[in-house]
């Protein structure tokens, strides 16, 4: 595997992210824990398969719902890959009318902020950061080796 540079850079780069990225996971984890538990008071209970708010909603998407914990969590994933979320966000509305829709909408706009805009992207800048950073190590060393050899020359 050394013999392939690149791949020796990627690996290199995994062996580094291991801890910090445990701690970024759990942070995004804990902003989806948080989202579920008020996504759950919110709307626990009051999407079912056949129940009001959610008959224009195409069939099967009743599953995506907040009526347990791991039902949210997928609820918000789903939001999260932007997976046809205004589906979700229009039954989840339309379930609670006693609640203004623009509520409902901040709800939904405001965990999708906290982790794509804030979450997602600071993974994604600190894998690409820490790349950068074994890659230069990597140049480095060759860089050193090189010189090494010719002192010895």
């Amino acid at each position: 595997m050394y013999e392939f540079e690149e791949l020796r850079l990627i690996t290199t780069t995994l062996g580094h992210l291991l801890k910090p990225m445990m701690k970024m996971i759990a942070v995004l984890f804990i902003i989806f824990y948080f989202f579920a538990l008020v996504g759950m008071k919110m709307f626990g209970g009051r999407i079912l398969k056949n129940g009001e708010g959610i008959k224009d909603t195409p069939s099967m998407y009743y599953v995506n719902n907040f009526n347990d914990l791991f039902s949210s969590l997928v609820t918000l994933f789903s939001i999260m890959v932007v997976n046809n979320w205004f589906m979700t966000v229009n039954m989840c509305a339309g379930a609670r009318s006693d609640l203004n829709v623009v509520s409902v909408r901040m709800f939904f706009i405001i965990f999708w902020y906290f982790s794509v805009i804030i979450g997602i992207n600071l993974i994604v800048a600190f894998v690409l950061d820490s790349y950068d950073y074994v890659k230069t190590l990597e140049e480095e060393r060759k860089k050193h080796l090189k010189d090494r050899l010719i002192t010895n020359l």
